[in-house]
């Protein structure tokens, strides 16, 4: 255990809302990667809009909160930035309701006895956001299990390594990306961290990382990061400070391996990625040092059992140097890790809390109620009636169908044709409404739409009259996709 800086008896008490509560590494460390995490999220195009600003400049002040104290004023304020960016403001990301979770996990460790806030923090936060983690690998991972991802003429998993074989000018990769086996290998991978990680939780970090390079090259440049404050709560606090110590002695090295496949994958390339995304280059770059630092760390694992072995002889005051080495394997890189710590009882309620929270989230789709911000991204995930494809979720659980199929939309203005296309995509009670405000600013005379809805037939004589059309009362609120097609399958969606 890290004292914390402040814990003197002799220096005055501060207040848990201003303040670092406990002075545990792990809880630093997590805290202070969620708030950077949390930075680069809101760099993101949606986040950068006019709208935006109010709600940006509310995070950006949790972020930094959390960064330079800790305090629970900070999570606090993360926590109504995020509800308010998704209720109000059109956030569909998967990230941010991990982010929302996570701050309303810490939030509910500062309520109770200000004498087990440290233990909830320490331990309990640490319980929560390991399985909010492992839940987003889990629950992306099961989204996938559909007939449609694993087709490779229509898979994500395949257009994946043919945009990597673009990118790298390798056609051996795009030769791969056609065989039948290679979407059910990525699923594999996928659920095979989960398993990984509560295994030897401090290794999963490792395989994380590798598995999150390809993804960050092509897809995103920040959702790794977000993951990577998850990484954190896989580990105890012996093993950070090895990965301190492994920085701290070694950074020169860790520049020095991380360079040449930086150097290849951002100048080498065939892309012109620092013309238009220099971000995303500085992010790539970072992530092939945290890949070089985390495996290095790996390679000296031992040296880390030896290192706390001594320390546990030095504060433990034992002759018995197999004591010392038992105590020091139980607390760095062992089997299960960190999960040990669920013998706390709290531990485990705070487990299964956040999972039953992160899992409901993840049913949304099959219930027809929510598609957004349920881990489905890059999944070819389809729950619609027609087209409902997941191998293991019979459609027969969906409530609720919000699908609308036009057929036919014919503007009453004289001249006004509908925009092409239109009759080819799947409209719901999100993007009905919206549509048809474009379409009656093409045509003031009305618009005559007929087509299917609940599987059976409908005409709306004019969409443009008052009512015909209501809105959701949050009308930015973004729970369905927005890119479906009619056709099925359909290639990559979201």
């Amino acid at each position: 255990m890290v004292s914390a800086p402040d814990a003197s008896p002799f220096r005055p008490e501060r207040s848990a809302w201003l303040w670092w509560p406990t002075g545990a590494l792990r809880y630093r460390v997590h805290t202070r990667l969620y708030a950077v995490a949390t930075g680069l999220r809101l760099t993101l195009p949606d986040a950068t809009a006019p709208d935006w600003l109010g709600v940006s400049l509310l995070h950006w002040l949790g972020a930094a909160v959390l960064f330079f104290t800790g305090g629970a004023l900070g999570w606090a304020l993360c926590l109504v930035a995020v509800v308010l960016e998704v209720l109000f403001h059109s956030d569909q990301l998967t990230q941010s309701a991990y982010f929302g979770l996570v701050a309303l996990s810490a939030c509910l460790c500062f309520i109770g006895s200000k004498a087990g806030r440290a233990a909830r923090l320490e331990q309990d936060l640490a319980a929560a956001v390991r399985a909010l983690t492992l839940g987003v690998y889990l629950l992306a991972g099961f989204h996938k299990l559909n007939r449609d991802f694993l087709d490779p003429s229509v898979s994500c998993a395949s257009l994946g390594l043919t945009v990597l074989s673009e990118h790298y000018g390798v056609h051996a990769i795009e030769r791969l990306a056609s065989s039948s086996a290679w979407p059910a290998v990525f699923i594999a991978v996928e659920l095979s961290l989960v398993v990984f990680a509560v295994l030897r939780p401090a290794h999963a970090a490792l395989f994380a990382v590798l598995m999150h390079i390809p993804l960050t090259v092509l897809f995103d440049s920040g959702f790794v990061f977000t993951m990577a404050s998850g990484w954190v709560c896989l580990m105890t606090d012996a093993e950070l400070r090895h990965l301190g110590r492994t920085l701290k002695r070694s950074w020169r090295l860790i520049i020095a391996l991380a360079v040449p496949p930086a150097v290849f994958s951002l100048l080498i390339a065939p892309h012109d990625r620092w013309q238009t995304d220099p971000d995303w280059c500085v992010k790539e770059g970072v992530m092939w040092a945290l890949v070089t630092w985390v495996a290095l760390a790996w390679l000296r694992r031992r040296e880390a059992v030896g290192t706390a072995q001594a320390m546990a002889s030095e504060v433990g005051g034992t002759d018995d140097p197999e004591a010392a080495r038992r105590h020091a394997a139980g607390d760095a890189y062992r089997w299960f890790g960190a999960f040990r710590e669920l013998q706390r009882p709290e531990a485990r309620y705070a487990t299964g809390l956040a999972a039953a929270a992160w899992l409901a989230l993840g049913a949304t789709p099959y219930l027809g109620v929510n598609m957004q911000h349920a881990g489905a991204m890059l999944s070819n995930l389809r729950v619609d009636p027609g087209c409902h494809n997941h191998l293991l979720v019979p459609e027969s659980v969906r409530i609720h169908d919000s699908t609308v199929k036009l057929t036919q939309i014919t503007p009453r203005t004289p001249g006004v044709s509908p925009p092409a296309g239109a009759t080819e995509r799947i409209y719901n009670s999100e993007t009905l409404p919206l549509a048809a405000r474009r379409w009656c600013q093409l045509s003031p005379a009305g618009v005559r739409l007929e087509g299917e809805r609940h599987g059976a037939p409908f005409t709306l004589e004019d969409a443009c009259a008052e009512g015909a059309l209501p809105e959701s009362p949050l009308p930015r609120l973004r729970r369905f996709q927005w890119n479906l097609e009619q056709r099925c399958p359909q290639r990559c969606i979201h």
